[in-house]
């Protein structure tokens, strides 16, 4: 998963658990494979024969840098990972080192520059975000794309095992602690959210989610490929 501003508990850790502080104890929480979705954005793209020479991305939310890393060392082109968590932005920075081909920048997805890019990622963001965050997410999105520019988002499905609610509404954990930092999302939701976009593909996506501990996450996500008109 990727951050939402510091501050925020992550939904598994309980209350006062900000992502600064998950980052400090838990390191590199998701291990090293990219995630779900890094993976379907680079097969996407793969067929749509980027120019690595003139082609860039952007991970919203990019944690220590493992889907940006990733896009970048598949796809040969110029990425770039923001975050709020300024602890995930120095671990991303420390293990690109030096010419890695990837800027950090920590920030709110909201406050970044007007350089357009062919491609953004946002990795279980959406789902940390109240109803007013993921229209400002949408915004962001249509802004930093250029035209024909490609978004891939997952998100929780109501339908998760893990994390289960009604969309819209604050979800609960399949133990029964209430996370009111985890909303799942309905297909008409998303499809009005992203209404500025042309939403090419939509589809819940089953799979299991690693962790550092050991344990993994049973869950089932809305994967959204859409295009900026």
């Amino acid at each position: 998963m990727g951050s939402t501003s510091p501050g925020r508990p992550h939904p598994s850790d309980g209350e006062g658990l900000n992502w600064d502080e998950k980052y400090r104890i838990r390191n590199r929480i998701w291990g090293d494979e990219p995630s779900e979705l890094a993976a379907i954005a680079v097969e996407y793209l793969q067929g749509r024969g980027l120019d690595p020479d003139s082609a860039s991305v952007v991970d919203l939310g990019c944690g220590y840098g493992r889907d940006v890393e990733y896009v970048r060392r598949r796809l040969g082109c110029r990425a770039l990972g923001i975050d709020s968590s300024l602890t995930a932005i120095e671990m991303a920075r420390e293990t690109a080192g030096d010419g890695g081909g990837v800027d950090y920048v920590c920030c709110d997805f909201g406050e970044t520059s007007d350089v357009r890019h062919d491609a953004v990622l946002a990795s279980n963001l959406y789902h940390l975000l109240g109803a007013e965050d993921r229209k400002r997410l949408s915004r962001a999105v249509y802004d930093l794309l250029k035209p024909g520019g490609t978004l891939f988002l997952s998100a929780l499905s109501e339908r998760d095992p893990h994390h289960f609610g009604e969309g819209g509404d604050r979800a609960q954990s399949s133990g029964g602690a209430n996370r009111p930092d985890v909303t799942v999302s309905t297909e008409a939701e998303l499809r009005q959210v992203f209404d500025l976009l042309e939403i090419s593909d939509l589809y819940e996506h089953e799979y299991r989610e690693p962790h550092a501990a050991g344990k993994e996450h049973h869950h089932i996500s809305w994967v959204l490929v859409a295009e900026r008109p």
